[in-house]
């Protein structure tokens, strides 16, 4: 899976929550954050493109939207920016350091965008991720991408994620909610 963390990710993480606070719930973000400007110009971005913009005022978007579910007998859990079930979508956004399209779809599996989504579409129920991406550093850049339930990204993120939850049993943080051999068989099975 991707790389090690930079040594500034506690402020990366900070950032990140910024922009998407200022984007998909403003009355939070931090005004007083040095970057804040910065968030601003990304919001901008992201409210200038059509389809964004489609999204974000479409009626029965559901921002930050949490989903509870049992799947193959593990209880999972996902919170998506944004989920749209009566067109089957659901949003993500990141701010990334990315200037151009190539760059922007090597971070999908560089960052695991795929395992990410992957997870919430088995989890959700819903079989499309639309994840839009806008530069910190060209902050009038902004890339889509769609991941659907069967492509080969989501393939290649219901890999990870499956490997993930079962690196997670052999070091037992997830090992109580297996109640049967049948459901391992089953995880193991999955990879």
């Amino acid at each position: 899976m991707g790389s090690e963390f930079p040594p500034n990710i506690d402020r990366i993480f900070e950032f990140g929550r910024l922009v998407h606070e200022t984007i998909l719930e403003p009355e939070k973000a931090n005004k007083d954050d040095q970057d804040y400007g910065l968030a601003l110009r990304m919001r901008d971005t992201f409210y200038s493109d059509w389809l964004c913009q489609s999204i974000m005022s479409y009626p029965n978007i559901k921002i930050e939207h949490e989903f509870y579910r049992k799947v193959s007998g593990l209880k999972r859990r996902c919170k998506a920016d944004g989920v749209v079930k009566d067109c089957g979508l659901i949003l993500e956004f990141k701010g990334l350091s990315v200037t151009n399209e190539k760059s922007f779809r090597d971070s999908i599996t560089h960052f695991d965008y795929d395992m990410g989504a992957a997870y919430y579409i088995d989890t959700t129920g819903i079989d499309r991720e639309l994840i839009v991406g806008v530069s910190k550093k060209k902050t009038d850049k902004l890339f889509r991408f769609m991941i659907e339930k069967g492509d080969q990204y989501y393939q290649s993120g219901r890999k990870k994620y499956i490997q993930a939850i079962c690196d997670g049993l052999l070091k037992g943080s997830i090992a109580d909610q297996i109640t049967d051999p049948e459901q391992l068989q089953e995880l193991i099975n999955e990879i």
